[in-house]
């Protein structure tokens, strides 16, 4: 996992380092029987193999959202840091006025350092919402697109006409966010985020 981030830094890598890795799930969804079989078996186990490299790619891509408001975190730090030795060394030796002045500009620094952390910490929450959303959704498409290409009405939500691979195609769609879920997750530890 660490590796593949790393390789991430570069667009080009990245891109080219998901393009394989879909294209690897794709060709397990490919190879699986034109039926889901017993216990929907044939298709849950590729769903499960898309799920997981789809989840684990995704944290990847999560890692530098978070990297991202880091930066901004650590930014913000040292911006603090350097306004309260600035602006607070020229008053700290006035008479009286030093310390009371000195603790207004502790007080400002902190509270302004605070709003731009919470604010950094909340876009990058919203957008690493988002982006979970996206990757989840694109692997549904992926695997509802390949279940119509097998003749599932996905299009039916009630499965009208007892279609038994329609139930596999909604077992496939659950393994898939399961897996996913664990790889984003089990990627986001190895990366030190969990």
């Amino acid at each position: 996992m660490r590796v593949m981030r790393g390789v991430t830094e570069e667009a080009d890598t990245a891109d080219l380092l998901y393009a394989t890795q879909r294209d690897y799930a794709m060709e397990q969804l490919a190879d699986a029987p034109a039926q889901g079989g017993e216990g929907q078996l044939r298709w849950i186990n590729p769903a499960s193999d898309l799920g997981q490299v789809m989840g684990a790619m995704n944290s990847i891509g999560s890692d530098v959202i978070l990297d991202q408001r880091d930066d901004k975190i650590d930014q913000t730090n040292d911006q603090a840091r350097y306004a309260y030795h600035a602006l607070g060394a020229p008053v700290t030796g006035l008479p009286v006025l030093g310390d009371t002045t000195q603790r207004l500009i502790d007080a400002a620094t902190y509270e302004w350092s605070k709003d731009v952390i919470s604010a950094a910490d909340s876009a990058a929450t919203e957008k690493n919402s988002e982006h979970y959303n996206s990757g989840v959704g694109g692997t549904y498409s992926l695997i509802d697109a390949w279940a119509a290409e097998r003749g599932v009405d996905v299009e039916d939500p009630e499965n009208t006409k007892n279609d038994p691979n329609w139930d596999a195609w909604q077992a496939m769609r659950k393994e898939a966010k399961q897996s996913y879920s664990g790889a984003r997750g089990d990627a986001a530890t190895y990366l030190g985020r969990e």
